[in-house]
C-alpha cells in the first residue's frame, strides 16, 4: 500500500533541491572569477583572490546572495575597476554600531588613497576582504567567532592611526596636539612599531601649492615633535599631501569631511 509522505518531509526535501538548483544557476560569477585571468596590478590581483575565496566560503555556506555580491566584486577588481570597501548604510547594521564601521571604513580608505594599494598590497588587500567580512557578518549577527576574526583581520592588517588637528592657516601645535603626540609617543615606547609615517594635509581654502608648503610645514612640526617626545628619529618617515587627499567622513561614509578635520596630520604605525 502507497505511504502517504508527511508534508514538512516534502517541503523539506523541496526546500533542499530548490537550494541546490539556486546555487547550481547562481555561482556563473563565482566561476569566472576563479578563472580570472591576473591583470598587471599586484593589490588588484591580491583584492580579487581575497573575493574569490570570500566567496567560495560564502558558497559553503549557501549564502547564494553574498557569493554573488563578492563574486562580482572580484570580477570588476580583476577587470581593472576600483571597487571600494562596502558602505555601511547598504546594510542592515543596528544605528549604534554604525559609527565604529564608518570610522574604520574612513581609516581603511585613507590608508589605501595614501599609496596603501601601492605600497603594501598583499595587506591592504586583506584589509579591505576583512572590512567587508566583517560587515556582512555583522549584519547576520548570529556567528559571534566569525565577526571577530573578521574584525581582528582588519586590525592585524592596517596600521595603526591617528588624527592630530591643527588650526586654519597655522603649523602650531594646540594643547590638544601636544596630548595627542604624547599619548602616541608613550604607545610607541610600549609597543615600537617598525616606523611612524608622518602625512601633512591642509584644507582646501587657498591655492594648492600653499596648501601642500602648509601641510609640509605641520608634518615636520609632528615629526619633531615626537622625536623631542623619544620616539628614535629613523623610526619617522614623511608624506606630504597637501589638499588631495581629503578625508572620508567619519559619520557618512559616502561624504569628504569638513575643511576644518582636514587641516590635520595623519600619524600611520607599521607593526614590525
Amino acid at each position: 500500500m502507497f505511504k502517504r509522505q508527511h508534508p514538512k518531509l516534502i517541503n523539506l526535501s523541496l526546500l533542499s533541491t530548490l537550494l541546490i538548483a539556486l546555487g547550481a544557476c547562481g555561482t556563473s560569477s563565482f566561476e569566472e572569477l576563479n578563472n580570472a585571468s591576473p591583470v598587471n596590478d599586484q593589490f588588484a590581483n591580491a583584492l580579487a583572490t581575497e573575493y574569490r575565496d570570500f566567496a567560495r566560503s560564502e558558497i559553503r555556506q549557501y549564502d547564494w546572495p553574498d557569493q554573488k555580491l563578492f563574486s562580482d566584486k572580484g570580477l570588476r577588481v580583476a577587470s581593472g575597476q576600483r571597487s571600494l570597501p562596502e558602505r555601511p548604510e547598504d546594510w542592515r547594521l543596528k544605528d549604534k554600531d554604525l559609527p565604529e564601521f564608518h570610522q574604520k571604513r574612513a581609516d581603511l580608505i585613507h590608508w589605501l588613497d595614501t599609496n596603501g594599494r601601492i605600497t603594501s598590497p598583499f595587506s591592504a588587500a586583506k584589509a579591505q576582504r576583512n572590512y567587508d567580512c566583517w560587515v556582512e557578518q555583522k549584519q547576520e549577527n548570529w556567528q559571534a567567532d566569525d565577526i571577530r576574526t573578521c574584525r581582528d583581520g582588519l586590525k592585524a592588517h592596517m596600521p595603526q592611526m591617528w588624527q592630530v588637528q591643527f588650526p586654519f592657516d597655522s603649523s602650531n601645535l594646540k594643547a590638544q596636539a601636544n596630548a595627542q603626540l604624547r599619548r602616541i609617543a608613550q604607545d610607541w615606547h610600549r609597543n615600537p612599531g617598525q616606523f611612524l609615517l608622518i602625512q601633512g594635509h591642509a584644507d582646501n581654502l587657498g591655492p594648492a601649492d600653499y596648501n601642500y608648503r602648509l601641510s609640509y610645514k605641520r608634518a615636520k612640526t609632528v615629526g619633531i615633535r615626537l622625536a623631542e617626545l623619544g620616539v628614535p628619529k629613523q623610526a619617522i618617515r614623511f608624506e606630504v599631501w597637501g589638499e588631495s587627499r581629503p578625508r572620508s567622513s567619519s559619520r557618512q561614509s559616502h561624504l569628504l569631511a569638513s575643511n576644518k578635520v582636514n587641516r590635520r596630520v595623519e600619524i600611520l604605525k607599521f607593526s614590525k
